[in-house]
C-alpha cells in the first residue's frame, strides 16, 4: 500500500498529464494490457480515463473505498 504523502504526490504528477488510454464499456482486453504495460516500461506513470458507461467504474469505486479504508 501507498501513503497518503505518496497518493497526494502521485495525483499532483498525474494532474499535469492527458490520459494515455480510455476504458469504455467494452471493457479491456489483452492488447490494452499490453499496450498499458508497455507505456508503463516508458513512463512509469499513466492516466487512463474510464468512461461513466464502463463496468469496470462500479469496481474502481470499490477498490477506492476499500483502500480509505486500508490506510
Amino acid at each position: 500500500m501507498i501513503t497518503t504523502k505518496q497518493r497526494a504526490e502521485l495525483k499532483g504528477m498525474a494532474s499535469l498529464i492527458q490520459p494515455a488510454f480510455q476504458i469504455g464499456k467494452g471493457g479491456v482486453n489483452d492488447a490494452q494490457v499490453a499496450q498499458i504495460d508497455d507505456y508503463l516500461r516508458v513512463h512509469e506513470l499513466v492516466k487512463i480515463k474510464v468512461l461513466d458507461n464502463s463496468m469496470y467504474l462500479s469496481l474502481i469505486h470499490i477498490l477506492r473505498a476499500h483502500e480509505t479504508r486500508s490506510n
